[in-house]
């Protein structure tokens, strides 16, 4: 990697010093093929790499919704007017794939776009036990349940490509994203990330 971005040897001559600023530049944002020998293959650069500088952390909002919501995230190949208009026939099929199970309730949380004239759908299911009580099934639970391949598969030809149990991170997982910095991400600048949050919690 090192002889890419100082010396790299394709043509002997004053191109190959224009070769080695291409490849410092690339190694500096971490994407591309730096080409630094006629016999040997181009080194793919990564935000991995040790040359690589242009580093950035964005702070976004922890989910707030928990497990007992029940909520599960279903991405679809469909427009949002679509999904909206057959909205019953996709809460219908759903309900057959979950076996058409009386006491189940399939609901739709919300329908919202997403890029490429794709949607997402944010869907729980409602269990009504025999004594009239009722409870949510759990997000991870009902993600379990799609995520086996019969139904998986039968949620692809609704036009699902994919699905996200929508829950908060519990204190361990919280503690663990936070103790180990990303890829790429020296741990110096990790953890002068982790003060500057404006949201600390």
């Amino acid at each position: 990697m090192t002889s890419a971005v100082t010396m790299p040897t394709l043509f002997g001559d004053e191109r190959d010093s224009v070769i080695a600023k291409l490849n410092q530049l690339q190694a500096l944002w971490g994407y591309g093929k730096a080409f630094y020998s006629i016999n040997a293959q181009p080194i793919n650069f990564t935000l991995e790499n040790p040359f690589c500088r242009f580093k950035t952390i964005g702070y976004s909002c922890l989910p707030s919704a928990k497990d007992s919501d029940g909520f599960v995230s279903l991405d679809l190949k469909h427009k949002e007017d679509y999904v909206k208009q057959n909205q019953t026939q996709l809460v219908d099929s759903i309900h057959k794939i979950l076996g058409s199970q009386t006491t189940l309730s399939v609901c739709v949380e919300s329908v919202r776009s997403l890029p490429g004239d794709k949607s997402e759908v944010i869907i729980f299911v409602v269990e009504r036990q025999s004594n009239g009580a009722s409870r949510r099934i759990l997000a991870t639970e009902l993600y379990a349940v799609f995520s086996q391949d019969n139904l998986k598969k039968q949620l692809e030809a609704l036009g699902v490509e994919n699905m996200v149990a929508k829950t908060a991170l519990n204190e361990s997982q919280l503690k663990q994203f936070l103790d180990n910095p990303p890829l790429g991400v020296d741990l110096i600048l990790w953890e002068q990330a982790k003060k500057d949050n404006p949201d600390p919690k």
